[in-house]
C-alpha cells in the first residue's frame, strides 16, 4: 500500500490471528491476575468432547486434549469482570519494569505467550483459550503463584526507512503468465496463473527509525482490545 509516496508494508497475522510485529500487552496494564494452580503442558483448552471449536474459535476442529485440566485456574479475588471472550491475554512468569511498565509482561522471556479466551467461569474463576498451553507452568514463583495472566495495551513495532529508495520492488525472474482453457460447461469461467519471483528489498537505508506505539486491535465480533489508548 502507497499513501502520499510512502509504502507500507504490514506484517500478516499467522494462523491464530496474531501478529509478529505486536508485543501484545506489554503496554499499560489493565488488569494482571495469579495463576493459582500448575499448568501442565497440553491443558487450558476446552474439552474437545464436550465443545466445538465451531461454537468458540476460528476452525471446524475441536480444540483440547483428553485427560487434562481444560482450563487455568485463577487466584480467589480475582475480578473475573476485568476478561471478556475474545480477549487476547499473556501468560508469563517474568515480570519487568524495565520498559515503562510497572510489572509489565517481559516479552523476551521464553515462557511468555498470548492466547485467545475463549470460555470464562467466572464463578470458579476459570480461563479456557483457543488452543492448549504447550508448556509447563508447574514451578512456583511465590506463594501460591504460578504463572501470571496480564491484559493491557498491545505494543506495535513500526519501522520506518527513509531515502530516495528506502524501499524498492525487486524482481529476479520476469513474470510468465498461463491462462488455461475455461473450467465449466459452458466456458464462460476462465481462470489464469502466473510464475514470478519477487520481493521487498532494502535500498539505500540512509535513515531508519524505529518506533514502538499503543494500538487499539480489532477482535472478533468487531470489538476493539483492549481499550482506546488515547484515553
Amino acid at each position: 500500500m502507497t499513501y502520499k509516496n510512502v509504502r507500507f508494508v504490514e506484517v500478516p497475522n499467522d494462523r491464530f490471528g496474531m501478529n509478529n510485529a505486536v508485543l501484545y500487552n506489554c503496554g499499560a496494564i489493565q488488569y494482571q491476575a495469579v495463576v493459582s494452580s500448575a499448568i501442565a503442558a497440553g491443558a487450558g483448552a476446552p474439552d474437545p468432547e464436550l465443545t466445538a471449536v465451531a461454537d468458540k474459535v476460528d476452525d471446524v476442529w475441536s480444540v483440547g486434549q483428553k485427560d487434562v485440566v481444560h482450563y487455568i485456574q485463577l487466584a480467589a479475588g480475582t475480578d473475573m469482570t476485568q476478561f471478556a471472550v475474545n480477549d487476547i491475554v499473556t501468560i508469563h512468569t517474568l515480570r519487568t519494569s524495565a520498559f515503562g511498565v510497572t510489572n509489565g509482561v517481559d516479552p523476551l522471556s521464553g515462557k511468555t505467550i498470548q492466547r485467545r479466551v475463549v470460555l470464562i467461569d467466572a464463578d470458579n474463576l476459570r480461563l479456557s483459550f483457543d488452543r492448549p498451553v504447550m508448556m509447563n507452568y508447574t514451578t512456583l514463583l511465590t506463594t501460591a503463584t504460578y504463572a501470571y495472566v496480564t491484559k493491557g495495551l498491545h505494543i506495535g513495532f513500526v519501522l520506518v526507512l527513509g531515502s530516495r529508495g528506502g524501499i524498492m520492488g525487486n524482481v529476479a525472474q520476469p513474470l510468465k503468465f498461463y491462462e488455461p482453457k475455461p473450467i465449466d460447461d459452458y466456458e464462460s469461467v476462465w481462470r489464469f496463473v502466473y510464475d514470478i519471483h519477487a520481493g521487498w528489498n532494502i535500498w539505500e537505508p540512509n535513515l531508519f527509525e524505529c518506533h514502538f506505539v499503543p494500538v487499539s486491535l480489532p477482535k472478533p465480533g468487531g470489538i476493539i482490545s483492549p481499550v482506546d489508548p488515547v484515553s
